[in-house]
């Protein structure tokens, strides 16, 4: 992921946010999405993390799966009726 470092007359340079580990820029023409420049990551991507960032953005929440107790998942499904839909309504 990227975030603004600088303005320039012409392009708006972006870093990449994890700058203590990766030197990766990239620089967009003002007013396009055109890229100018670019200095591609020395990390593998992190695709949980954009996505919570993404999620972040939209002011999604994030539910965080291992707080939810073990029996809620088991009473959930133990509660689903037996007969689903196919089986029921159509048949032969």
């Amino acid at each position: 992921m990227y975030t603004r470092h600088r303005t320039y007359n012409e392009a708006v340079e972006w870093r990449c946010d994890r700058r203590k580990v990766c030197s990766s820029r990239i620089w967009i023409r003002t007013g396009s999405d055109q890229v100018v420049k670019f200095m591609a990551h020395s990390h593998p991507p992190d695709h949980a993390r954009v996505t919570q960032a993404k999620l972040a953005r939209l002011g999604i929440p994030i539910i965080d799966l291992k707080s939810i107790p073990q029996d809620s998942t088991r009473d959930a499904v133990s509660d689903f009726p037996e007969n689903n839909y196919y089986e029921s309504d159509h048949e032969g």
